[in-house]
């Protein structure tokens, strides 16, 4: 697992973090565009993004890491977003996803 530590770190950053700022980037600049009118941005988390872990999860670090990066995100953008008065239109939701694989 450690030997491959950095790759993982690396791979969830560009997904949960770095994908989420690019696709904000362009919802955002659409609806401050055209008003806002008709949209919302919702941002994905997750309940360990939201909270200390309070209980030993090997492994889980850089996932988590990353849930916290999408909360701060979220919420430095609803304050930029508050400055054209769209503020509401962007929210933090959190889900749990059945994957294929576990």
């Amino acid at each position: 697992m450690f030997y491959r530590y950095t790759e993982m770190c690396l791979y969830v950053d560009q997904v949960n973090v770095i994908g989420l700022c690019m696709v904000s980037q362009h919802a955002v600049s659409s609806m401050v565009k055209g008003g806002g009118d008709n949209c919302i941005v919702v941002n994905i988390s997750s309940v360990l993004g939201f909270q200390k872990p309070i209980y030993h999860m090997p492994y889980r670090s850089v996932y988590i890491a990353s849930k916290h990066a999408v909360n701060g995100v979220t919420a430095s953008l609803r304050g930029e977003l508050e400055l054209a008065g769209l503020a509401h239109k962007i929210r933090v939701m959190v889900s749990k996803l059945m994957l294929p694989n576990g």
